[in-house]
Order: C-alpha cells, then sequence, then structure tokens
C-alpha cells in the first residue's frame, strides 16, 4: 500500500481542494506527528483518515492506487471550513462565527475544557473497567472453586446411581409388559 499512497500524493501534490499526506505517529516522531496522530485518536497503522480537518472519517475502503483515487475524486472536495468560509451557508457561518470572534487565548481555554471532558470521560472509563475486572475475576474464582467441590464431591455417584435406577425402571416395566418376572438386587 505504501507505494500506491505515495502515488496518490504526487497525484494530489498541486491540488488546491485537498491534501493528500504522510504522518509518521511513532514515539520518535518529529515536527509534532505524534501528537497529531493523539488528537485524531489514531492507535494502529496504517490509519487512512479523510475529510474536515477538524472531524475527520476513517477510510475503510480498499488500498490500491485505483479505488484510493477514484475516492479521493469522488470524496475529497472542498466544504465549508474555517479555510473555506464561501463554502458554507448563513447557519454555518453563524455558527463558526461564535468561535471566529474568540481570541487565541479564549480558544485555548474552551479547547482545554472539552478536552478535559475527554480525560475525565477516560479516568472515568478506565476506573470503571477496572471495578468490573475485579468483579470479574472474584466472579471467576467463585466459580472455579464451585466447580473444583463439586468435582470433587458426590455429583458424578449420584448421576450414575440414578442412571442406573432409570435404566433398572425401565427394564422392570419392559418385562412386566412381557409378563416375565425379574429378580435383581435393586
Amino acid at each position: 500500500m505504501a507505494n500506491d499512497w505515495e502515488r496518490l500524493a504526487e497525484i494530489w501534490n498541486e491540488s488546491n481542494i485537498g491534501l493528500v499526506a504522510e504522518v509518521d505517529c511513532t514515539d520518535n516522531a518529529q515536527q509534532g506527528g505524534n501528537m497529531l496522530c493523539d488528537h485524531f485518536g489514531i492507535e494502529s497503522f496504517p490509519t487512512l483518515k479523510y475529510g474536515d480537518p477538524s472531524d475527520l472519517d476513517e477510510y475503510t475502503g480498499k488500498r490500491s492506487l485505483q479505488e484510493m483515487t477514484a475516492f479521493a475524486e469522488e470524496y475529497l472536495v472542498p466544504f465549508c471550513s474555517p479555510t473555506h468560509l464561501k463554502l458554507c451557508d448563513d447557519e454555518a457561518l453563524s455558527y463558526m462565527k461564535n468561535y471566529l470572534d474568540l481570541s487565541i487565548e479564549e480558544l485555548h481555554k474552551l479547547i482545554k475544557l472539552e478536552e478535559e471532558k475527554l480525560k475525565e470521560s477516560k479516568k472515568n472509563f478506565d476506573a470503571t473497567v477496572e471495578r468490573l475486572t475485579k468483579e470479574y475475576e472474584v466472579a471467576d474464582e467463585e466459580k472455579r472453586l464451585t466447580i473444583k467441590e463439586v468435582s470433587n464431591g458426590d455429583l458424578n455417584l449420584m448421576k450414575q446411581i440414578l442412571l442406573k435406577k432409570q435404566i433398572y425402571i425401565r427394564t422392570v416395566d419392559r418385562e412386566i409388559d412381557d409378563g416375565d418376572e425379574i429378580y435383581d438386587e435393586m
């Protein structure tokens, strides 16, 4: 896929509409690649994203040059965004104006508040997973102890005796139906 991706980037290199690029998300990445990947929630590689830079979607289509080119030609189109305000309708412009009118410091504060919500949500999620994991481990241990107790107990003996009695009753019923007398220890 790497060669096809590089060819696609070359094709779109001079485009005023969209950008096809590669970001190194590894820990030793330079120039903010790691930060960018964290921002967009990229956890596995390769991950292909497209769309509005503030709300990217994941590309899940085929990864040959032909399929990616067809997809890019259809979906990499200009859309309403802070860099393409002329493409926005009045409602979108009005909504964006709330943020466009803010100072850099105000935007940083709002972004920080939203990121704190995400961190708190992740913290709550992790705590819930940890609690549920502990509950699971306790329940699993209780189940294993019960299985061991029952396995070492009389369950199998009782089942064998039950089977023996059921076979005996069927045999007796059949022999009575046939008019024969039976003599058994049971």
